[in-house]
């Protein structure tokens, strides 16, 4: 994985081929930093470590929407657009069209993951290329023991750029639990929050 990925989403299954999600938090500024990810029964958000620290829509926002036959997991508040879209009908491809990249300085990527329900999965991208947006989505069946990561950004901590790649695949033999905790301690510098969801549980790292 790159030296500083900014925000991972990472989608798979186990050796039973029981699905997972992992959405990884990192961040390098005060004001990015400044949060936590919390959940009740009903959704799952990032909210202000410090509440008297500066926050905005570009850090705050409810992560996960669940749909009638699967969830979605994003980086920002257009895990929200995608549901309304998709509740109407649309595709999670065809929704996507209506995803732009963060209006930050580095125009974040808005990456997402669509869990569904009939063994496959599907991610998402929006992120600028040569001046213009570019925006793809992927879907794969799950495999036992294999996952892919999308991420924000790639190369150098002090000079990231967007992620251009398709969602990268590899393989692991060790436990769900035990593979969330090795891309938690990755990145012990920049890491922020963490959540994991397998087998209709879920894990919160950093709070």
């Amino acid at each position: 994985m790159t030296e500083y990925p900014g925000r991972v989403l990472i989608c798979g299954a186990d050796s039973k081929c029981n699905p997972f999600i992992l959405y990884l938090i990192t961040a390098r500024s005060q004001k990015s930093r400044n949060r936590v990810i919390k959940s009740n029964s009903i959704s799952v958000w990032t909210e202000l470590k410090d509440e008297n620290g500066e926050g905005d829509s570009l850090i705050l926002y409810s992560l996960k929407e669940t749909l009638e036959n699967g969830v979605i997991i994003a980086n920002g508040d257009h895990a929200g657009v995608l549901k309304k879209s998709m509740d109407k009908g649309e595709s999670f491809s065809s929704s996507y069209k209506l995803i732009n990249p963060e209006p930050d300085l580095l125009n974040t990527p808005r990456i997402a993951v669509y869990s569904r329900d009939d063994g496959f999965f599907e991610m998402g991208i929006s992120r600028m290329k040569d001046g213009t947006i570019n925006r793809a989505t992927y879907e794969y069946k799950y495999k036992a023991g294999s996952a892919r990561v999308i991420m924000t950004y790639e190369g150098e901590r002090n000079n990231p750029t967007a992620f251009k790649c398709e969602p990268i695949e590899f393989s692991f033999s060790e436990d769900i639990y035990l593979l969330a905790e090795r891309i938690w301690n990755t990145f012990k510098e920049d890491r922020v929050a963490q959540y994991l969801l397998y087998k209709g549980c879920e894990k919160i790292y950093g709070n």
